[in-house]
């Protein structure tokens, strides 16, 4: 069973081009699912083939489908006070890994098609206004004005941080795994590798390039030798987002959002900002067309006939002779 796990986990990542998070999403989740076979958890650097670990657990020969099925259902029970959106990752891990199995004629039938995805309530994605961003960056400006030696340079990083996340719309992984080698600052260019190794260019605003040209240059990582830490960059997000004054607590996610719905507001096509964002399918992006009422208002206002005011409308006549 567990050589079966490992090979599955070889062919998300060589074949079908999944990160190394979702690798390590997959793995927790199986090792949850079948940790009653007594199967160990497989922790697969796809840096390094090693050979699995001598402890196979039980063979797959030996359980039949409906034993291996009322496994995975006791698992499923089990997520059940998860979130929806939690019990939904975790169920569509176990739909793959028996889609696998089928494939590989490991089994007769594909299992996971008994298997019954819990739907999760779609949710607006939390994003902050223009005025409380504005707020964000004046806070980090100022503390690097007054700051100098080690601590100005460690700010640096922060502020790099922070319009990495709202300038260019970056995932945190991205901007803390970002290279020199994607950066063309003449160009205000990034060369963004995102979910499933695919690569996207992404244009930066000129004070945010700026802000990552301001950098050292002390190793192949825009932020040192070894990629930034994402919970030091949570942590960053979330301290300034205090010292700014912000009502909620901030996270660097929140600072995508907001990239993405400033950028709808102010007349973006949808098409565009799914390749800015990198999102494999316009079903996820449409997620961000939550603009305001007062945005709607205006809209209407613009463009319909009856929205125009009166004023307008009989500008607009002819002029009767």
């Amino acid at each position: 069973m567990l050589v079966h796990v490992v090979n599955f986990l070889k062919n998300l990542h060589f074949v079908e081009g999944a990160s190394d998070q979702t690798l390590r999403a997959y793995s927790s989740d199986l090792h949850q699912a079948f940790q009653t076979l007594g199967i160990p958890r497989v922790i697969w650097d796809p840096q390094q083939e090693s050979s699995p670990p001598s402890r196979l657990g039980p063979s797959l020969a030996k359980l039949s489908e409906g034993e291996l099925l009322k496994v995975a259902m006791l698992a499923i029970r089990k997520w059940a006070p998860l979130a929806a959106s939690t019990r939904q990752r975790k169920c569509s891990s176990l739909k793959s890994f028996f889609s696998y199995l089928y494939r590989v004629k490991a089994t007769e039938r594909d299992l996971g098609a008994g298997l019954v995805l819990p739907k999760s309530q779609a949710k607006l994605p939390h994003f902050v206004s223009v005025d409380e961003v504005m707020a964000l960056l004046k806070a980090i400006e100022r503390k690097c004005e007054d700051s100098s030696g080690p601590l100005r340079e460690e700010l640096k990083k922060q502020k790099a941080v922070v319009y990495l996340l709202y300038g260019g719309g970056l995932r945190v992984s991205e901007a803390c795994e970002l290279r020199w080698n994607q950066v063309r600052i003449e160009a205000r260019l990034l060369r963004v590798k995102g979910k499933g190794s695919k690569e996207r260019q992404v244009v930066l605003p000129p004070v945010a390039m700026q802000a990552v040209a301001s950098l050292p240059k002390a190793g192949d990582f825009v932020f040192g030798e070894q990629p930034l830490h994402p919970r030091l960059a949570y942590e960053w997000v979330r301290r300034w987002g205090a010292q700014a004054g912000l009502l909620h607590p901030l996270h660097p996610h929140a600072l995508r959002h907001s990239f993405a719905t400033h950028l709808l507001a102010g007349g973006t096509d949808l098409r565009i900002l799914q390749e800015l964002l990198g999102h494999q399918s316009l079903t996820t992006t449409q997620k961000y067309t939550h603009l305001d009422l007062h945005s709607l208002a205006r809209t209407i206002e613009r463009h319909h006939p009856l929205g125009q005011n009166p004023k307008r409308q009989r500008a607009d006549k002819p002029a009767k002779r």
